[in-house]
């Protein structure tokens, strides 16, 4: 008689175990995915808000960039060519240019072995 209500109580405590552990484990994992899925979406709208404010200024600011870029190569092929008119018959044609582009070069290496850390 004991032994069958041992076997009872082990069958029944086994089933009763199974049964709330794999429970346990749905809520767990649940619970898992939704706090997954709430910081996903929580960096998907940051990220997304972020974009959406600062678009507008991307837009500007490339437009800058470009514009000044051009205008940079407009001023500087203008005082090579003032540079060439000047040195015009000094030697062959382009010297003016390669004076004008030797100077920027030696400007342009001596702001780089200046910009780096000591």
């Amino acid at each position: 008689m004991f032994e069958i209500i041992s076997k009872y109580i082990e069958e029944f405590s086994k089933r009763f175990l199974d049964q709330t552990s794999t429970v346990v484990q749905c809520m767990i994992k649940t619970e898992v995915d939704y706090i997954t899925s709430s910081i996903r979406a929580s960096i998907k709208g940051g990220i997304r808000e972020g974009f959406e404010a600062i678009r507008k200024n991307i837009f500007y600011l490339f437009v800058a960039m470009g514009a000044t870029m051009v205008g940079m190569v407009f001023i500087i092929w203008g005082l090579a060519k003032a540079f060439e008119e000047a040195f015009k018959g000094m030697g062959p044609e382009g010297t003016g240019f390669m004076i004008f582009g030797a100077v920027l070069l030696i400007v342009g290496l001596m702001s780089f072995s200046m910009s780096k850390t000591r």
